[in-house]
């Protein structure tokens, strides 16, 4: 969202002051990028280009390929990627700090190809894609529907604060069961 467009070099200034204030302050910080969109690669080369790399922990990132499918949009790929890049300027976790498919009408899908078992089964299936290529942590977008964009696993209902039974989406019921269903698991990771 930088404005008017991405400036790689005015972030990675931004990110080595913020960073270097933040060590400052507590060194024992553990400081994220700030979520980068994968397909951008450039950007994160440029962010080691000019210095940056050291100066963050955690390379977050918010792989969105929605409204396409986690095969369709090539997240194996994308994330193949981005971890060449941690071998190549310096080993970092990964995180997927945002990531989420649409129910409905979004602003990612103005038509709506998406449905609430489509969001259910990518949800599923691109969890398990960056658990087994070595994702540290995953976050799902956000939890409750805004109006006009049905990213969250609640319907929206009346308002921010209904979360009655009958708004829980089958993206809900998946996210739950996966977790229950992987509980206490190793992943085999493919790129170690």
């Amino acid at each position: 969202f930088w404005q008017p467009k991405p400036d790689v070099v005015a972030y990675t200034q931004l990110l080595i002051r913020t960073a270097a204030m933040i060590r400052e302050l507590d060194p024992g910080a553990t400081l994220l990028l700030g979520g980068i969109n994968p397909h951008d690669t450039n950007f994160l080369s440029g962010v080691a280009h000019y210095g940056g790399w050291n100066s963050f922990d955690i390379l977050a990132i918010h792989p969105y390929v929605d409204p396409k499918s986690p095969e369709q949009g090539n997240l194996a790929a994308v994330m193949a990627t981005v971890r060449l890049m941690t071998h190549r300027y310096g080993a970092k976790p990964i995180w997927v700090t945002e990531v989420g498919w649409a129910s409905g009408v979004s602003d990612r899908d103005a038509v709506g190809y998406g449905n609430p078992q489509s969001q259910a089964d990518y949800l599923v299936r691109a969890m398990l894609l960056f658990w087994h290529v070595g994702v540290e942590k995953i976050f799902w977008y956000t939890l409750k529907d805004d109006p006009g964009n049905a990213y969250g696993l609640v319907a929206e209902g009346r308002g921010r604060s209904d979360f009655r039974r009958h708004l829980l989406k089958p993206a809900f019921f998946a996210l739950r069961s996966l977790n229950q269903q992987i509980a206490g698991a190793t992943a085999i990771n493919r790129y170690e």
